[in-house]
């Protein structure tokens, strides 16, 4: 599996001294995304997606699915520590195409966001499930505010 890890910091898209750099310097929620494309067979296989900073709350994580995943029983689900601490196998629905909120489930326990107080990754746990080939492409977006304790 070839996903590079992204990570939040990002630079301006426009130099310095342009109106634009400082209006993107002061935007507070950001998004960005990582793709996935099956590639994976067997046993559960935790794949880093994003690199997090300390002080970075996570407002949301969306997983878009653009081709469904077939096969016997794919599964695959969104956290860190706790595997399925933004989105569980139920809610992620790799066999449907679509989108797919954190958010739609206040069961787990980042549906709400999540502070992380350390620097982490958010990880997605993909499962192949029983046998069978499996296709399928997801990309996985996240809505955060970096540096959360600056503002009041």
């Amino acid at each position: 599996m070839a996903v590079a890890v992204v990570d939040l910091r990002k630079p301006p898209k426009h130099p310095p001294g342009e109106g634009m750099a400082e209006l993107v310097g002061q935007q507070i929620l950001k998004k960005t995304s990582s793709v996935h494309v099956y590639t994976e067979t067997g046993a559960p296989t935790t794949i880093p997606l994003f690199n997090v900073e300390a002080d970075t709350f996570i407002v949301d994580v969306v997983l878009e699915i653009v081709t469904a995943y077939d096969g016997s029983s794919p599964a695959m689900t969104i956290g860190d520590a706790d595997p399925d601490r933004f989105m569980d196998a139920t809610i992620a629905a790799v066999g449907t195409v679509g989108f797919k909120s954190a958010k739609q489930d206040d069961s787990q326990p980042g549906a709400g966001g999540h502070l992380y107080a350390v620097a982490d990754t958010i990880d997605m746990v993909w499962t192949h499930g029983a046998t069978g080939a499996s296709a399928g492409e997801a990309k996985v977006h996240i809505f955060y505010v970096p540096n959360w304790s600056k503002y009041p």
